[in-house]
């Protein structure tokens, strides 16, 4: 039984792949993560995309969830991963453009230059156990507890 975090986000013609990279650094641990990139080719534009994934365990939201702290932004957290919460997966999209600079803005699917997705699949019985882990129940932005990463 394990926890596996997958990142995903697009990089066009006109942005900086090191700055994107930088982007997911300052907010999630790869250094560990199992990296792949792929060309693909946007018909629809015209253009070609490289497609950069990173796939590795729950550490690799560590920063993550201190970031989540740092700026208390507990309860849109919450929010946004129960309101993408499968049997054993939840999603999020954040705004790669923001994270360059080391903040947190959940954004609603796809943006224009692309967002950077994140996907957390857990067997069943752990992965609301992830939710609480990452964005506890608050009382007037204060955590009501705190758990130990899950395994």
């Amino acid at each position: 039984m394990s926890i596996t975090v997958r990142l995903t986000t697009p990089v066009y013609p006109t942005e900086d792949v090191s700055k994107v990279m930088d982007a997911i650094s300052s907010i999630f641990d790869v250094s560990e993560a199992k990296f792949h990139e792929q060309l693909i080719n946007d018909s629809n534009r015209g253009i070609d995309i490289l497609m950069l994934e990173f796939e590795g365990g729950v550490e690799m939201l560590e920063p993550f969830h201190t970031k989540l702290r740092q700026l208390k932004i507990l309860d849109t957290a919450r929010s946004v991963l129960e309101k993408n919460l499968l049997d054993r997966e939840f999603f999020f999209y954040l705004n790669k453009h923001v994270a360059y600079v080391g903040r947190i803005s959940f954004v609603e699917g796809d943006e224009p230059h692309g967002a950077i997705k994140i996907t957390v699949q857990a067997p069943q019985e752990l992965i609301s156990e992830v939710v609480n882990w990452l964005a506890p129940e608050t009382k007037d932005g204060v955590p009501l507890y705190e758990i130990d990463m899950p395994h």
